[in-house]
């Protein structure tokens, strides 16, 4: 974090933000809290931001389907934007788009540079990857930005590829809290990624899914791969039996 002054009010930044689902709208509330003078430009995922959220005069609101990238990047340069948050977004920026800040801050629910990408609760548990939330800059490439702020979220046997969802939508909230004084006000951080980690598409979800009755393989990476696909009500593993197909999840609790 910062060192500077970062008591509360008396914003330096001018800040944008694209906001999608509950997750992003509540981190757009964090910073009405927070600093709503810092607010310049709300694009949101729905034709209207929630009831409830106090959207300061100062700050214009478009919704993303109504305009194409190009007018959304020239607004946005007109607005001269210090930051541009990507609160949940589930779009893919291109373009002009990506260079109409400085500093833009995308959410992933991984710890970077682990499970960039898709599905990162399904291939965390699978590939026994360290678990968290992270705010990083955003470029060209998916999630492989430089790292501003992350947290760590502990995994236990008990939990399944739902529980590490649940917890990643609240842990990105809290960090993002967390971190709002150095946003508004102060040195924002570069860290690189480490080399390693991983990276998954959509289209590698279902092959992974797959069961293989006779395959050699070891209790663990079974159990594993059955409480990663626990998520009801989306489709969990699956195994086939001469003509039949079966779905199996799976229950894990410590005894005490």
């Amino acid at each position: 974090m910062d060192s500077g002054d970062h008591s509360r009010g008396g914003a330096t930044k001018r800040i944008g933000i694209f906001a999608g689902g509950k997750v992003g709208y509540s981190i757009v509330g964090k910073l009405l809290t927070y600093a709503p003078e810092s607010i310049f430009a709300l694009v949101t995922d729905t034709e209207a931001p929630p009831a409830g959220l106090d959207i300061p005069e100062g700050c214009e609101t478009r919704h993303w389907r109504d305009q194409d990238e190009g007018e959304i990047a020239d607004w946005l340069r007109l607005e001269q934007l210090d930051v541009i948050i990507l609160a949940w977004w589930p779009h893919l920026l291109r373009g002009a788009v990506l260079n109409a800040a400085p500093v833009i801050l995308n959410t992933h629910p991984s710890l970077l540079p682990y499970c960039r990408g898709k599905d990162p609760n399904f291939w965390a548990i699978v590939e026994s990857a360290p678990y968290g939330v992270t705010l990083h800059h955003v470029n060209a490439a998916i999630d492989a930005g430089e790292i501003a702020f992350q947290k760590e979220i502990p995994v236990s046997w008990s939990d399944t590829g739902g529980t590490l969802y649940q917890k990643a939508l609240s842990g990105i909230v809290t960090l993002f809290e967390e971190a709002l004084p150095t946003i508004v006000h102060g040195t924002i951080p570069r860290i690189p990624q480490t080399e390693g980690g991983s990276l998954h598409y959509r289209s590698q979800l279902e092959p992974a899914s797959v069961i293989d009755l006779d395959a050699p393989t070891t209790a663990r990476d079974v159990l594993n791969h059955l409480r990663a696909r626990t998520f009801p009500p989306h489709p969990a593993c699956r195994f086939s039996d001469g003509n039949d197909v079966y779905e199996v999840r799976v229950t894990i609790n410590k005894l005490p």
